[in-house]
């Protein structure tokens, strides 16, 4: 099989441990093939595969779930 390039680490995951295709195409009811020849992880399945690889679910579908944004600091002032 090809190696198909990719900066998605959910998608890199998959494709580096051995047998997980297999377990998320069973949990999804899809064919190890089909989970293979994503080229980005499909919304529906997103937290799925969040969850079944332990990574938050906007690293798995960036384009659909926004990374959450970072707590501004609150500027406190004095009152005299």
């Amino acid at each position: 099989m090809s190696q198909i390039e990719t900066d998605n680490p959910a998608l890199m995951a998959i494709r580096e441990q051995r047998g997980l295709a297999t377990k998320l195409g069973k949990k999804l009811g899809l064919s190890r093939s089909a989970v293979w020849m994503w080229k980005s992880v499909p919304p529906k399945h997103a937290v799925v595969v969040a969850r079944a690889l332990g990574m938050p679910v906007h690293m798995v579908c960036p384009s659909v779930f926004p990374a959450p944004k970072k707590a501004q600091k609150q500027k406190t002032t004095t009152r005299n």
